[in-house]
């Protein structure tokens, strides 16, 4: 007989999953097909020279304000261009993005840093909105 509603426990005495296991993980596999599966698709795999492959996945947030639609609010305080240049040359990284020492040391969250980089992004875009109306400016005066 079988029981469908066992859980099993490596390292705990409650197990709450079929399969709960705390602590380490090692994992060998074999180079022919070295893979895991979720859902009979490829998950997370090995190349042919060792490195980690991650299939196709999607990146979930708590909450919209984890996003960076914020910049696109009328009381985001977007740097004037002299500020940002000043920035960037006393700190060597953009602001609110962290500098290569701390990644290097601390590392850095793919949903994190995937939201700052859209920040900058859409900060551009703001910045060459702005542009383009002083370009406009200017070629209006030109007319005159």
């Amino acid at each position: 007989t079988s029981n469908v509603n066992l859980n099993i426990g490596i390292g705990t005495a409650a197990p709450k999953y079929r399969l709960d296991i705390k602590g380490v993980i090692n994992m060998r596999v074999v180079y022919n097909s070295p893979s895991i599966k979720v859902n009979d698709e490829d998950f997370l795999a090995i190349d042919s020279k060792g490195k980690f492959l991650l299939s196709d996945f999607k990146i979930k947030y708590k909450n919209q304000f984890e996003w960076s639609d914020k910049v696109f609010e009328k009381n985001y305080a977007l740097m004037s261009l002299a500020q940002l240049e000043k920035y960037v040359q006393n700190n060597k990284h953009l602001p609110n993005i962290p500098s290569a020492t701390q990644v290097v040391e601390d590392g850095v969250s793919i949903n994190q840093i995937t939201s700052k980089i859209l920040e900058k992004v859409e900060e551009q875009a703001l910045y060459i909105i702005d542009l383009q109306k002083q370009i406009n400016e200017l070629k209006a005066l030109i007319k005159k």
